[in-house]
């Protein structure tokens, strides 16, 4: 799960589309249902386009409407491990690591061409936090991709940068992509309007 959005008194949990395509009966979290059936089909799932880095677009959104019991902690996407395979290699990336992982969150920000070169972090449900350079930026999709590894499993992952003001800022979700080393992200922004 990339996100929670309330709206009309309901939270709505935000994930990457292909993750609720098709005949989904329940979602768990640690063996609590935290969405049944009915739940999925009151959101909305999009899979479009090219999910290889270098396509031409990426849709791959969805959401689904959480049970009223679970609790939500906003602004907390945190996982304390890194997956020993993925563990930093340069200083440079050493440092963003340890500030990713305390650093609170600021607005979700639009991508731009000026993010290519600088690196983006994803926390992923099985790898963990993994970092790497972005780069290539679609600004009319939206769509980023970019060297941070994951594997299956991580799709939806929050793909954030750390801003100047000392906050990770969400621009993307994991999609898809090569296996492990170089990934495909649909833009963040402009899904959360589709939210109803």
């Amino acid at each position: 799960v990339t996100n929670v959005v309330r709206k009309k008194n309901v939270n709505n949990a935000v994930i990457a589309g292909h993750c609720i395509a098709g005949h989904v009966t329940q979602i768990r979290h640690k063996g609590q249902v935290i969405a049944d059936a009915a739940d999925v089909r009151a959101g909305r799932h999009i899979v479009q386009g090219n999910k290889h880095p270098g396509g031409h677009f990426i849709n791959d959104f969805g959401y689904f409407r959480l049970k009223p019991h679970v609790k939500v902690q906003y602004n907390v996407v945190r996982l304390d491990r890194v997956h020993p395979v993925h563990q930093p290699a340069s200083a440079a990336t050493r440092a963003i690591h340890r500030r990713a992982v305390s650093a609170p969150f600021g607005a979700p920000l639009r991508v731009h061409q000026g993010m290519i070169g600088r690196i983006a972090c994803k926390e992923g449900n099985t790898t963990g936090l993994t970092c790497g350079p972005i780069d290539r930026v679609n600004e009319k999709t939206q769509d980023v991709s970019g060297l941070i590894p994951s594997l299956p499993g991580d799709s939806g992952s929050p793909l954030y940068l750390l801003g100047r003001d000392g906050k990770r800022h969400l621009i993307g979700q994991l999609a898809g992509g090569t296996l492990y080393a170089y990934k495909s992200y649909d833009g963040y922004v402009h899904n959360l309007a589709r939210i109803k």
